[in-house]
Parts: structure tokens; sequence; C-alpha cells
């Protein structure tokens, strides 16, 4: 029989569900045989065997063969070390088969004679001709204004390079040529004493894309003397 645990009713054990409120039933339990000669499960611990410390056996067997091999290597000493200590000895002691009046003597060096030449003073008796006074250097005459500047100078570019320097003196008009290719950007500066020197339309420096060909490049004194100037291009 199952018993409803709502509302108590009983109902036979095909039926699953209270008929009244629905609850599920409950299934009523087997009783379990209690046997009075039963007695405890005891569970026993396995036993563990000792094993032999290996590592201990080999540590000790190492140890007997290092006394065997420093016991034989003092055996030996024993046994060699007085034999050739003696030999030394007996070298050291044993007289030379050379008599010492035939012995090897060295040379008697000859005394150094004494020179009774007298010495010469090493200051030079001065001479006429070096009391003559000796002329001044002469300087180099100043640059003249009016000398013509040289002819018009090509530039030419080591290779892998896209820029280069020139330096030099100029009097008046100085005018210097380079190739390049068309649509090329040509930039020059210009250094010089007292800023004395400057391109054509007297500026120091200069930037305009060239022509294909010979470009010319023309730089000009502005002042009364000669002047030093050094003067970079660059082309890209």
């Amino acid at each position: 029989m199952k018993t409803c645990p709502q509302c108590g009713k009983t109902y036979p054990d095909e039926y699953a569900f209270c008929l009244s409120d629905g609850a599920p039933l409950n299934t009523p339990r087997a009783a379990q045989p209690v046997w009075a000669d039963e007695q405890p499960t005891v569970v026993r611990q396995p036993v563990v065997r000792k094993r032999r410390a290996t590592g201990a056996i080999l540590l000790f067997v190492l140890a007997g063969l290092l006394m065997l091999a420093l016991g034989a290597a003092a055996g030996v000493a024993y046994v060699f070390w007085p034999r050739q200590a003696s030999n030394e000895e007996a070298k050291t002691n044993t007289p030379s088969a050379t008599p010492s009046s035939n012995r090897n003597m060295p040379d008697p060096r000859p005394s150094p004679e004494t020179n009774s030449r007298p010495q010469r003073s090493a200051t030079p008796t001065p001479s006429p001709a070096n009391n003559r006074a000796t002329p001044p250097e002469e300087s180099p005459p100043p640059p003249d204004a009016d000398a013509p500047d040289p002819g018009r100078t090509r530039i030419s570019f080591q290779r892998g390079r896209a820029d280069e320097t020139v330096s030099g003196r100029i009097n008046n008009i100085r005018s210097f040529v380079l190739y390049a290719k068309n649509g090329q950007s040509l930039t020059a500066r210009i250094r010089s004493d007292k800023q004395c020197v400057t391109f054509d339309g007297g500026s120091p420096r200069i930037s305009y894309p060239t022509d294909e060909g010979d470009n010319v490049i023309s730089i000009v004194n502005n002042c009364d003397s000669p002047a030093h100037f050094s003067m970079s291009v660059n082309i890209r």
C-alpha cells in the first residue's frame, strides 16, 4: 500500500498520485533483514617491506676503493723517494773530474791606455764669414687688385656625391660651370672675408631648377681689394 504525504490516504501499489490533491505517493521501503552473526569488516594495512639502502652500500664501496688507492700511492712514494734523494745527494758531493789547474781561465783584458792627446773644444771658433748679418726674409708682394681673374672653371662631382666645395681668390668677377639634368634642384652658398663676395644677384645664397646641360654660376667681389671665398654647391 502507498500513503499520500499530504492528506494521509492510502492507495494500492499501482497508484502513483493521490486522487484528492495530486501529490506523489510514497513507496514503502522494504525492511532489510538483520543478521545476528554479522561481524564488522576489518581493513588491514599492507605490510611494507624494508629494502636495503643500496646508496649506502655504494658509498662504502667507493670509500674503500679510495682508501686503497691512497695506500698504494703512499707505498710507491715510500719505496722510490729515498733512492732518488740519495742519488741527488751523491751527484752534489761528487768532486769535479777536471782539476782546477786545467780549467780555462778568462783572458786578461788590456787596460785602457791614457789618451795623452789634448781634447778639442766642442764650441767652434767663429769665422769672419759667420759674423755677417743674415739678410731679412722678403715678404711676398701683396696680391695685385688689377690682375685678371681665372677663366671659367668647371665643377665636377665625385662619384656617389651630390655636393662639392670650391675655394679660391677673386679680384672682380669669376664664373663656374657644372653639368646637370633637366628639373634638378641646384643650391649654392658662398662665404668670404668680410662678406665681400656674393653671387651675381647680390645674395650669398641661390637656389633654382637646372636645365639639361651646362649651368653657369657667377660670383662678384664687392670690395676694393682681392678676397678669398669658399662656395658649396649641391644638386638633388
